[in-house]
């Protein structure tokens, strides 16, 4: 969507015209899905396989890119940015003319660490004139069918005419690689950084957009992720289960400082694994303006991690509440 030019009704300066809720559109405006920075960020290929009841995606996601790395540690957060990308596609083809954008995500996430490459697998469930739903598996092993299941992501998407969108690619659907992992470490990639040690922003940077301004549902992803792991980490106590790699911490950002707290956590051997097991993820709103900002609350820790309300703010556009989402990390 293109923001609307100053007038008299809309000054210089002001917010442009924030499009309805959800993530944005699963395909770029005004070409087709296979180009996607985020989708080439996170390894991910994929190709729409023909002849069956339930329209499907098939692809990989290769290691040594931001999902998998080179060490075989899963990000969560990425791992869920690829769910938006996969699962909004499939959603998105099986309403063809029509297309999504993505309003909800649930997921599950059973194994930190995996050999790779990892097989994707997203199968559309159910589609409508107004909804759609999509069930993405991620297993460890290029086939998808044969591989132990890592996670799984239900991803709900709201249908959308075209408005601007070109969906005249070609038939079926293939994505391939174009060019080598990123060396950035994700902070930088996603311009990261701490406020406190309950809240992490985001700077809304030309490449974090999609076609139509708003931040993309990837990116977010990847945010809700680490700020949850960095307030779980800032507030663990001796015998908590939080697994969070120190690393995760954020360089404080212009003016703020980050609290030195009662002392690191307890430390984590790599073959632990660590990061975001279980999310309950709903856009409530496009993010236009920015810097985003994550704001947590830590609800309790038990046998399962410690579970982190996640709340994400435009604070650009009068601090609206563009996502909300539950986190487990353990």
């Amino acid at each position: 969507m293109t923001p609307a030019a100053p007038g008299p009704d809309r000054p210089a300066g002001a917010p442009p015209a924030r499009p309805r809720s959800g993530s944005g559109p699963a395909s770029p405006s005004g070409a087709d899905p296979r180009t996607d920075w985020h989708a080439e960020d996170f390894g991910l290929e994929y190709t729409e396989l023909t002849g069956m009841a339930a329209s499907r995606l098939q692809g990989v996601l290769r290691a040594g890119y931001r999902v998998l790395g080179a060490d075989g540690a899963v990000d969560p957060g990425a791992l869920l940015g690829a769910a938006d990308i996969v699962g909004g596609v499939a959603s998105g083809l099986s309403v063809m003319p029509a297309w999504v954008v993505t309003t909800t995500m649930a997921a599950r996430i059973d194994r930190a660490r995996a050999a790779g490459p990892l097989g994707v697998t997203a199968t559309v469930l159910r589609s409508g004139d107004r909804s759609a739903v999509s069930l993405v598996r991620f297993t460890d092993g290029e086939d998808p069918q044969a591989g132990p299941v890592l996670a799984e992501v239900a991803v709900t998407s709201a249908v959308r005419r075209p408005d601007g969108l070109d969906l005249g690619f070609a038939r079926p659907l293939h994505r391939r690689l174009t060019r080598p992992p990123s060396t950035a470490a994700t902070a930088d990639a996603y311009a990261l950084h701490a406020v406190d040690d309950r809240t992490v922003r985001l700077e809304l940077q030309p490449h974090l957009r999609n076609p139509w301004g708003i931040l993309h549902g990837g990116a977010m992803s990847v945010l809700l992720d680490r700020a949850a792991r960095h307030a779980a980490l800032a507030g663990a106590e001796p015998g908590d289960r939080v697994l969070a790699d120190p690393g995760d911490r954020f360089p404080a950002g212009p003016g703020h400082r980050v609290p030195a707290g009662p002392g690191p956590a307890r430390p984590v051997s790599a073959e632990d694994g660590s990061g975001s097991r279980s999310f309950v993820l709903h856009f409530l709103a496009p993010t236009v303006v920015g810097p985003a900002e994550a704001r947590c609350t830590l609800l309790g820790s038990g046998p399962a991690g410690t579970v982190v309300r996640v709340s994400v703010h435009d604070t650009g556009a009068a601090d609206a509440q563009v996502a909300l989402a539950a986190v487990v990390v353990a």
